[in-house]
């Protein structure tokens, strides 16, 4: 009965953001399908914890693509459908938490290695996804000077692989906010030290997303890589990172 209840819960808690952020116009209809496929499972494995999680991630990167969108939309840097989330977007951005979720599932105790390891990995992704996207879509707008890392050069804003300083900093600030609500949420229940919770993930974030930087510029410029697929690497590379952190700190 439980399990039913949980999985009930789950859809319904969906189902109802789902369809208000389609009335919304913030995701596709395309969006509302992936939504679901990560919603339901994180919900049903970590709760309304590991739900709030997830939506903030997405609000934070909704509020950040729909700040200075004209501005975007001047220079031929605008997200599609007004920054509608797409099915793919939903899956780059989320499927690694929803295997880190899967895999704490398993664990024997809720104050166990296993299950703060793998909660890291879940907050990590999440806090990596929306340092991506806020660094992106607030360097291109407020960006005063983009370069890439490699090669190290100047770069216009909202090229592939380039950062800047204002970007980057909105990032590590939407990172941070999804890290301290992981903490809060999780992570102090375990309980974990304050200082580890949030040093591990904010690092393996912005590790993760240098390297994503990197593969922007060398990879993404050159079309030998895709949106989805950058992403997908910058997402799971940041939880991973994080996992192997803790194990090794």
């Amino acid at each position: 009965m439980e399990i039913t209840h949980s999985f009930i819960q789950a859809i319904l808690v969906n189902g109802i953001i789902a369809g208000i952020a389609y009335y919304t116009k913030v995701v596709r209809k395309s969006g509302i399908i992936g939504g679901l496929l990560v919603g339901i499972p994180i919900y049903y494995f970590l709760g309304y914890r590991g739900f709030i999680i997830l939506f903030a991630m997405f609000i934070l990167g909704t509020l950040a693509t729909k700040i200075g969108f004209r501005t975007k939309q001047d220079l031929g840097l605008a997200e599609a459908e007004a920054g509608a989330r797409g099915f793919t977007n939903v899956i780059a951005k989320c499927l690694p938490g929803v295997v880190f979720a899967f895999l704490s599932s398993f664990a024997d105790e809720y104050s166990g290695f296993f299950f703060k390891a793998m909660s890291l990995g879940f907050i990590t992704s999440f806090a990596t996804g929306a340092f991506d996207t806020v660094s992106g879509e607030i360097g291109q707008v407020y960006g005063k000077r983009a370069f890439t890392l490699l090669p190290p050069k100047k770069a216009k804003p909202g090229t592939e692989g380039a950062i800047s300083f204002e970007g980057t900093l909105a990032g590590l600030l939407a990172a941070l906010i999804v890290i301290l609500l992981g903490y809060w949420l999780i992570l102090s229940q375990c309980p974990m030290k304050f200082k580890q919770a949030v040093f591990i993930p904010i690092t393996a974030a912005i590790i993760a997303n240098l390297i994503e930087s990197i593969l922007g510029s060398q990879f993404e410029q050159k079309q030998l890589l895709g949106k989805f697929g950058s992403n997908l690497i910058n997402i799971t590379l940041g939880g991973t990172l994080a996992v192997l952190l803790f194990r090794i700190l």
